[in-house]
């Protein structure tokens, strides 16, 4: 274990922390990207594109595509460590997914841009594809060091994106946004994990847990 100490001369003040934003890039140009496509001869030239190449195109694999993240990220510890405790990746998992799911909600009552296929005015941003790069960003942060489980989940994330506007349910706009709200919230949730720990009980502060497998399922193990 280290040690540091660090000591301020008579009447320096101690320098603010600094938050690094460099995490926030890639977000940012999904977000951009998105806001940018958002336009009505975008959405013009998909609906031709559809009808031209895809009409009839239907798949429900999306709607169980959106979880595989998340089922990776909740299964992957009991074969592999992850980076964080379990406290701090439970913690930031909520936080993550309330921020998603709530910017989502909030987008799509105050837009309400119609769906491609009409069906009502929920369509941007895609929800669907805001939770699967929600997922696939936890584990993406959490398995650094086992790029093939990052990558799994943003193909995931990716293909659940693809399917929404192959299956006529969001223009490409809606995709773009709902993964960089997704991205996003990850990245602000673990931003803001130390301040949430800070606020914990102190019997909660910085438990340890883990996931171990058992012949009927797996069994949750915590250290007091």
């Amino acid at each position: 274990m280290l040690l540091f100490s660090v000591q301020l001369a008579h009447g320096q003040r101690p320098r603010p922390a600094r938050i690094c934003l460099k995490p926030l890039a890639a977000p940012a140009v999904l977000l951009g990207a998105g806001l940018l496509a958002h336009n009505e001869n975008t959405r013009a030239w998909q609906r031709q594109l559809r009808y031209d190449r895809y009409y009839g195109f239907h798949t429900t694999a999306d709607d169980y595509l959106r979880f595989a993240p998340l089922a990776l990220w909740a299964v992957a510890p009991a074969v592999q460590p992850p980076l964080h405790t379990f406290q701090e990746r439970a913690v930031t998992a909520a936080v993550a997914h309330g921020l998603s799911l709530g910017t989502t909600a909030l987008l799509k009552s105050t837009v309400k841009a119609e769906r491609p296929n009409y069906s009502n005015f929920r369509s941007f941003p895609s929800g669907h594809t805001a939770m699967a790069f929600t997922g696939a960003a936890l584990l993406a942060h959490e398995y650094r060091h086992v790029p093939e489980l990052a990558v799994a989940g943003y193909a995931f994330a990716t293909a659940t994106g693809v399917l929404r506007v192959l299956n006529h349910e969001h223009y490409v706009s809606d995709v773009l946004v709902g993964a960089g709200i997704g991205v996003a919230s990850v990245e602000v949730a673990y931003l803001l994990y130390p301040v949430i720990n800070r606020h914990l009980p102190v019997k909660l502060r910085n438990r340890q847990a883990m996931l171990m497998p058992t012949g009927r399922g797996a069994m949750l193990v915590m250290r007091f």
